[in-house]
């Protein structure tokens, strides 16, 4: 039977970590899920449990100069009603799964699972989200882009933990997420978009898009954002075909238990165009 550990800080939770391979476990969602082993079986880790969910070091919200800090151990529900979460990031927490599930699930978690259709994943990319990675040693920080590599892997080291989540406190006139999935609770996503967007005397001078689902990783549509920025709407409209196609070029759909790589190619392209003419302009 594996051993589990319950450290009264994050120092010690770190040393302990830097002792021997661990797993970190804060609401344990997905790690029980992934690891079930059949109807009255107790999940049976192979290695020793680390529990960092109680710990007050990574569950926080805060914002100061301009930037909103997140605790990895944050629960989602947390995040869902929290006055200083931008409102695509709640949107996101919304739509991952149910409450009792989202009353214990973090933010942490849902980072370091990489799972390309991770909900909050797209309006993180959105928000140039930055991570702290911490160990016995010290910090270092990445990109959130930087740090997912691929399906369930990321740059997270043996003896680090994910310790907070952080973007700037951006101004946007029109924020967007949507999630299609087999149901409305407790489905992966098949597609999911998010887009947020500044109009300044009806120029378009911010545009952000990053799509989930359609790929290995989220993909972050830099190359539509830039066709677009500093368009007016007239401008908008006569560059939507090229708007489609480079995000048809970005994304790498396939098939799956879920969909088809037709279906969510599809799906993607209608999101970026509704939100491109109707969202960002307020038509319907």
């Amino acid at each position: 039977m594996s051993r589990i550990h319950k450290p009264r800080n994050i120092s010690e939770a770190l040393n302990l970590l830097a002792s021997e391979p661990m797993i970190p476990f804060a609401g344990g969602t997905d790690y029980m899920v992934q690891n079930r082993r059949g109807s009255g079986l107790a999940v049976n880790p192979d290695k020793t449990v680390l529990l960092i969910g109680h710990l007050p070091e990574l569950n926080f919200v805060s914002k100061t100069e301009g930037m909103i800090q997140i605790g990895a151990a944050t629960p989602l529900s947390i995040l869902h009603r929290h006055p200083d979460i931008p409102s695509v990031l709640k949107q996101a927490m919304h739509e991952i799964a149910s409450v009792g599930i989202r009353n214990l699930a973090t933010i942490g978690g849902n980072i370091c699972n990489a799972s390309p259709a991770a909900d909050s994943l797209p309006p993180l990319y959105n928000l140039n989200a930055g991570i702290v990675l911490r160990s016995a040693a010290g910090r270092r920080t990445l990109s959130l882009e930087k740090f997912i590599t691929g399906p369930g892997n990321t740059e997270l080291r043996a003896d680090e933990i994910l310790e907070s989540i952080s973007f700037p406190a951006l101004e946007y006139s029109v924020g967007k997420f949507r999630k299609l999935g087999t149901r409305k609770a407790n489905a992966l996503s098949k597609v999911a978009f998010c887009g947020i967007a500044f109009t300044d005397k009806k120029v378009l001078t911010m545009l952000r898009m990053s799509v989930g689902a359609v790929a290995p990783v989220v993909i972050r549509l830099y190359e539509a954002e830039t066709i677009l920025t500093g368009c007016i709407r007239k401008d908008v409209e006569l560059k939507i075909d090229a708007v489609l196609k480079s995000t048809a070029d970005a994304i790498n759909p396939i098939d799956d238990q879920r969909s088809t790589a037709a279906y969510r190619r599809g799906v993607t392209l209608n999101l970026v165009r509704q939100f491109i003419l109707e969202e960002i302009w307020g038509e319907k």
